[in-house]
């Protein structure tokens, strides 16, 4: 769900306002850029990205990691335009992921660059309201499922799909939020008590 080399095109919106979130226990650090002003209508946005991006990290790499990535909250025209440009599909949608690519790019502190994510306010909005769940709850699913992504999982086939969605609501259970697939019985939050050492890519 990206390109290798499309991860420039939401590094080149990092502005001098971008937030940047570095997680001393984890030992990662996520930028978020929020473009539009309305994602503050969500409640602490940049608060719900980095607790799932964390989340989602975490559960692949099983504890500690140095990673970085950068998550762009973004709207509907510039994820039409990304879109377009870089799957071949003039439409909006929910959100996008861009890994690094094979050679992972290393941060200005060392660690792996995975790449960026972009979401659109407008979609999650809209589609928050269809399934009648919070935007904060849906933000954070995309937020998972677009660090997952830049993490080498993906839903080409169906296999595929399910293990992905299964991982998902695992790590949306862990921080506290209902299972997104709303077929399935609920997921309980995975046992927290065991720690890994640092993992490289």
């Amino acid at each position: 769900m990206g390109d290798s080399e499309s991860s420039q095109c939401i590094s080149a919106s990092r502005a001098a306002g971008s937030v940047l979130r570095d997680d001393d226990q984890r030992y990662h650090q996520i930028e978020i850029i929020c473009e539009v002003a309305r994602w503050q209508d969500v409640g602490a946005p940049e608060r719900i990205v980095e607790r799932a991006a964390s989340a989602a990290i975490s559960a692949v790499f099983g504890g500690k990691c140095s990673v970085s990535l950068c998550v762009l909250l973004t709207g509907d025209e510039k994820l039409r335009k990304l879109n377009h440009e870089f799957r071949g599909r003039d439409a909006a949608t929910n959100v996008l992921s861009f890994p690094s690519g094979e050679d992972i790019l290393v941060d200005e502190n060392g660690g792996p660059f995975l790449g960026d994510v972009a979401i659109a306010f407008e979609t999650v909005r809209r589609q928050a309201n269809e399934q009648a769940i919070l935007p904060g709850d849906h933000l954070a699913h995309l937020t998972v499922h677009g660090v997952l992504h830049l993490l080498g999982h993906d839903h080409v086939n169906d296999g595929e799909a399910e293990k992905m969605e299964v991982l998902e609501a695992q790590i949306l259970a862990n921080i506290g939020i209902a299972n997104p697939y709303a077929s399935w019985a609920p997921i309980e939050p995975e046992d927290k008590s065991s720690t890994c050492e640092p993992m490289e890519l």
